[in-house]
């Protein structure tokens, strides 16, 4: 929800808080290892969402699967989440 606020609010400027969601997905998880490999990559998805290799739109084409990828979570759905992940990748 904070990361959907701030999408709109912002005109798709969300690169914090879709960090922070992201983060969350990780914590979650219960693997500390995974957490810390994705916080040490940290400048170069900030990087990235800076400049999504060229792509216009970037995060309004990717923006969607953000609540998808929850909403698989929250049914307890690892497939559907995985699935609707590799949708964003």
């Amino acid at each position: 929800d904070i990361m959907e606020q701030a999408f709109r609010t912002r005109d798709g400027m969300s690169s914090e808080e879709d960090w922070e969601f992201h983060q969350a997905i990780y914590r979650a998880s219960g693997n500390p290892l995974f957490e810390q490999i994705i916080a040490a990559m940290y400048e170069l998805f900030h990087r990235f969402w800076e400049h999504p290799l060229g792509v216009r739109d970037f995060g309004h084409a990717s923006f969607p699967y953000h609540r998808t990828i929850y909403e698989r979570i929250a049914a307890r759905d690892p497939q559907g989440a995985r699935a609707e992940a590799l949708k964003l990748i």
